[in-house]
C-alpha cells in the first residue's frame, strides 16, 4: 500500500514539475507590441495596413521566441493616452504605450512611396531605452510589398530569412529544413540543362552564370521567380565543386552571397579565392539556385 502511494506521489511531482517548466518556458518569451504601419508620404488603405501588422506579428510568433501583445490590449494603451492609431508614433511614445500594454519590445513600420516604388521600414525598439535594437528597410515594387514583409522581419530578428523579394525567399521552417544538403563528394553527379543556362550539383539546380554583371549590395539583389540563394550549406559546397560547376569568379575577393544573416543581421558571404565565410560584406556576386 506504502509502496503505490509512493509510486503515485512520485507520478504526480512529474506531472507538476513538467506545468511548471512550461510556465517557465512561456514566461522566458519576450512581449512585442506590433503597432500599425504609417506612411510619410502618402495614405495606405486599411486593407494594406492590416495585412502588414499581421505578417509582421506572425513573423515574430512563428520564431517562438516572442508572444504577441493582444491588439485590444495595445488598443486600449493609445486610447488612455488620447492618441489615432493611424498617427507615427516616435521611439519614445511607443516605448510608453508598448510599456502600458506590458510589452518588452515595440514595433514601428513605415510605408513610403519612392519614385512610384514602396519603402517599407520596420524597427524594433527596446521598451526600457526608447531605442532603435533593430531596423530594416527595402525599397520594392508595390505588388511586392505584402510579399517583402515576413523576410524582412526575420532579417532583422537574424533568423534565417530574405535578403532577397519575399516572393523567393518566405519560406516555412519545413521548406528551409529540406533545402540543408549533405556535403559534396566525389560520387555526386553534376549535369547540365538543355537551355545550358543551370547546371545541377550540391543536391540543387544551380545557375551557370552570374545573376548579375557587376557585384551588387544585399539589399538590391532580386532573384528570378522559382529562384533563390543559396543556404550557407549550399554556398560552401558550391565553393568546394565550384570547377566542375564553372563559371565563378575566383580573383582576390570574390565573394558570394548566402540567403541568410548572422545576429548583426549582416549577410553570410563566402570567399570563392579559399572557401572561407565571412558576414558583412557590402558588395558579392549573385549565383541563384533552387531545389530540384
Amino acid at each position: 500500500m506504502c509502496k503505490n502511494f509512493l509510486i503515485v506521489c512520485v507520478l504526480l511531482f512529474g506531472i507538476i514539475a513538467a506545468k511548471a517548466q512550461g510556465v517557465n518556458a512561456q514566461t522566458e518569451k519576450l512581449r512585442v507590441a506590433v503597432f500599425d504601419p504609417t506612411s510619410s508620404s502618402s495614405s495606405i488603405d486599411e486593407g494594406t495596413r492590416d495585412a502588414v501588422r499581421e505578417l509582421i506579428s506572425s513573423s515574430f510568433f512563428n520564431t517562438g521566441k516572442y508572444v504577441v501583445v493582444g491588439r485590444s490590449s495595445l488598443q486600449q494603451a493609445i486610447k488612455v493616452q488620447r492618441l489615432s492609431t493611424t498617427i507615427a508614433f516616435d521611439e519614445n511614445q511607443a516605448s510608453e504605450l508598448g510599456r502600458a500594454a506590458g510589452a518588452d519590445k515595440a514595433v514601428l513600420s513605415v510605408i513610403s512611396l519612392v519614385n512610384g516604388r514602396n519603402m517599407l521600414s520596420i524597427k524594433l525598439i527596446d521598451i526600457n531605452t526608447a531605442t532603435i535594437e533593430q531596423q530594416r528597410a527595402k525599397v520594392v515594387d508595390a505588388n511586392d510589398l505584402l510579399d517583402a514583409v515576413e523576410p524582412l522581419t526575420l532579417s532583422m530578428l537574424g533568423e534565417r530569412g530574405s535578403v532577397s523579394d519575399g516572393r523567393n525567399n518566405a519560406t516555412t521552417q519545413n521548406q528551409r529544413t529540406s533545402n540543408r544538403v549533405s556535403p559534396v563528394n566525389s560520387n555526386d553527379k553534376l549535369t547540365q540543362n538543355d537551355d545550358s543556362n543551370t547546371v545541377f550539383a550540391c543536391g540543387i539546380e544551380i545557375q551557370a552564370n552570374d545573376l548579375y554583371k557587376e557585384k551588387v549590395r544585399a539589399k538590391d539583389i532580386v532573384c528570378p521567380d522559382g529562384w533563390r540563394l543559396p543556404t550557407r550549406e549550399e554556398l560552401k559546397n558550391m565553393c568546394a565543386e565550384q570547377k566542375k560547376i564553372g563559371n565563378f569568379k575566383s580573383n582576390p575577393f570574390s565573394y558570394y552571397f548566402t540567403g541568410e544573416v548572422d545576429k548583426r543581421g549582416k549577410v553570410y558571404t563566402r570567399s570563392f579565392d579559399d572557401c572561407k565565410e565571412d558576414s558583412g560584406t557590402d558588395e558579392a556576386w549573385v549565383r541563384c539556385v533552387r531545389d530540384k
